[in-house]
């Protein structure tokens, strides 16, 4: 796997911290709007945050909230050891 970017790891440790982010992806004005129930995280983009679901580092769920729907994302398995692999790195360099 390739590495990841100082951006997408900082992202990545954000959500190894038990944090979620919800995207709104009912079709509307909504269509895309994040929501951080446990704050925003520096420097987020949703381009750094697609980086990792491509890569397969995040977990998706839906929920509906007064009719639109919500993806709610948190880290999975592959994405928590990931995470604790580039600690590792960072503590040897």
């Amino acid at each position: 796997m390739a590495k990841l970017t100082n951006h997408q790891q900082a992202l990545l440790a954000f959500f190894a911290t038990g944090a979620t982010v919800e995207i709104c992806t009912s079709i509307g004005r909504c269509l895309g709007c994040c929501a951080f129930p446990s704050g925003k995280p520096d420097g987020f983009s949703k381009t750094i945050l697609n980086a990792l679901l491509i890569r397969s580092l995040l977990s998706e769920h839906e929920h509906t909230v007064y009719g639109l729907r919500w993806s709610v994302l948190a880290i999975n398995e592959r994405g928590i050891e990931l995470n604790k692999l580039s600690e590792v790195d960072h503590e040897a360099s």
